[in-house]
């Protein structure tokens, strides 16, 4: 069975069994999240009635998420996919939190580390404009042990406009990417600019 096949095979179920069968939708997110924005309005609208139907079933018992659900509604926001309820926003940044208190606290050592991985999902949150001023700040409370760490996260989040960081964001960033995501404002241009001039006119 070709990849092509299976998939249109699991779009087929999916139409199928709309919201009567979450599992279809589950244990195959990774592939309509990933493709979300090729998918027919038909498929949109199931897979957005899905999440739906998943948080509202969890709203009405008031239940804690658990971890597979919180990381099911992280993707569907990371591929901008459903707009979810504040209290599934809480819990998501929640679980994020307490994933970087593991390292911060207790010293838990991993590779990557828990910062690596947890500050590009406290920025994924932010760019969405989702609980902005709580990541703000938890960051600022934290800010010895974040700082650094992301570029990213320096730049938008601590607000940084240091020499070091925009360097980090150059080397990961052609110039036209930084100044589509990141450069909003003639101020933040205008380090950019500055900072270019002075290290290749030296």
């Amino acid at each position: 069975m070709t990849i092509l096949t299976a998939n249109n095979l699991l779009i087929n179920n999916l139409v199928q069994n709309g919201n009567k069968d979450v599992s279809i939708f589950i244990n195959n997110q990774n592939f309509f999240f990933r493709f979300f924005s090729h998918l027919s309005e038909e498929i949109k609208t199931i897979v957005r009635e899905i999440l739906k139907h998943i948080e509202s079933e969890l709203l009405e018992k008031k239940d804690d998420y658990p971890e597979h659900i919180v990381h099911l509604f992280y993707q569907a926001i990371s591929w901008n996919v459903y707009t979810t309820d504040i209290v599934t926003q809480l819990a998501i940044l929640e679980n994020i939190k307490e994933f970087l208190a593991e390292e911060i606290n207790n010293g838990v050592v991993e590779v990557p580390s828990r910062k690596e991985r947890g500050l590009p999902q406290l920025l994924t949150l932010f760019m969405a404009d989702i609980l902005s001023e709580e990541i703000k700040s938890f960051a600022d409370e934290n800010k010895e042990e974040f700082s650094n760490v992301k570029p990213e996260f320096d730049w938008l989040i601590f607000d940084s406009r240091t020499d070091e960081t925009i360097e980090k964001l150059l080397k990961k960033y052609n110039y036209d990417d930084l100044k589509d995501f990141f450069l909003k404002t003639n101020e933040e241009k205008t380090a950019v600019s500055d900072y270019i001039l002075k290290k290749y006119t030296k």
